[in-house]
């Protein structure tokens, strides 16, 4: 049993590392001794339980550690700070294959490596790298299914910072094909970040039917997500599962979704439509699928029943403890 653990992470529910590290402190604050510093990522602690907690549990990380150290690796997979643990810990999401040189050398700082999915943790094996898989978790108080309002027009959701990895530009080609061919279909983007003030919306709305979210507390986040009828998640390289899918399947809702890389841990037949392949091979099995649910109300509410279902398998108590079993492996 691991007791005592530094997190050198964000809190913020703003952005998937900041829920990422706003949930472990919850569960390692539950099973023990726990300290926590903040990192940039962390101007604006949103909710306050969060905010009592991280108060709570505030320690300064001003020395390397005696017990371990756990932080999220950079862009370029190099440690958050320049502190180390015993053992260091990092918790890897990347969307590179392979891992660079560079790279390499940055994750040798590390003592133990855990990775967001499977296909995360294969890229850093094939590397040199000794790895295991923790999966994130979805918190199902929040996202759960509920009440929809909109009954008059199909809605497809698309969520996730406007980038090349989420692939909005793949939805933007399958939306548009089916809204071509279907007057009641519309897309609600939430694309927003924290990084960027910057509005995707209007480069695309041209010809598009488009509702743009901006950043929402968790709560009106899924309240939006049950207000529509299907997700597209073609993202082409997730390092992890993909938070915002997981919650959005959590909510009831079935996706056509990317199976090559980090998506797949999570993602089943029962509430998925999968996809693979190229950018083109993508746009035209969206808009393939996207039809075929379009067209079967019955098909869409089995499968989103099955994924609400299957996202309890998810808790977050599950990721703290894939961690901690790792970092106990090392100990022992």
């Amino acid at each position: 049993r691991v007791e005592m653990i530094q997190l050198a992470m964000p809190v913020y529910d703003g952005f998937g590392a900041g829920t990422c590290g706003k949930y472990l402190l919850r569960e390692f604050a539950l099973r023990g001794e726990v300290f926590w510093d903040a990192v940039p990522g962390d101007e604006a602690i949103a909710d306050s339980a969060t905010r009592k907690l991280a108060q709570a549990h505030y320690q300064a990380l001003e020395a390397d550690r005696e017990f371990a150290l756990l932080q999220f690796t950079g862009p370029e997979l190099e440690q958050q700070t320049k502190f180390k643990g015993h053992p260091n810990v990092g918790y890897v999401f990347s969307e590179w294959e392979p891992i660079t040189q560079e790279q390499k050398q940055n994750l040798r700082a590390f003592d133990v490596l855990v990775a967001g999915s499977t296909w995360n943790a294969r890229v850093l094996e094939a590397a040199g790298f000794g790895c295991t898989p923790v999966q994130q978790g979805v918190d199902t108080g929040i996202f759960h299914p509920g009440l929809r309002k909109r009954r008059s027009k199909f809605v497809i959701y698309s969520g996730g910072q406007f980038a090349y990895r989420k692939a909005q530009d793949l939805v933007i080609r399958a939306v548009r094909v089916l809204q071509e061919r279907h007057d009641d279909i519309w897309l609600l983007a939430s694309w927003f970040n924290l990084w960027e003030n910057q509005d995707h919306y209007e480069e695309v709305r041209q010809g598009l039917r488009i509702m743009g979210l901006p950043l929402l507390d968790h709560q009106r986040l899924a309240f939006e997500m049950n207000q529509t009828d299907i997700g597209f998640f073609p993202n082409r390289c997730e390092g992890g599962t993909n938070l915002m899918m997981m919650d959005y399947l959590a909510c009831g809702k079935p996706v056509v979704a990317n199976v090559s890389t980090g998506q797949a841990d999570v993602l089943d037949s029962t509430y998925c439509l999968p996809i693979q392949g190229n950018d083109c091979e993508l746009v035209e099995q969206m808009v393939e699928c996207g039809e075929r649910l379009y067209r079967d109300r019955s098909e869409r509410e089995a499968m989103g029943r099955e994924a609400a279902q299957a996202m309890a398998a998810w808790p977050w108590s599950r990721t703290a403890q894939g961690i901690e079993q790792a970092i106990t492996r090392f100990n022992s």
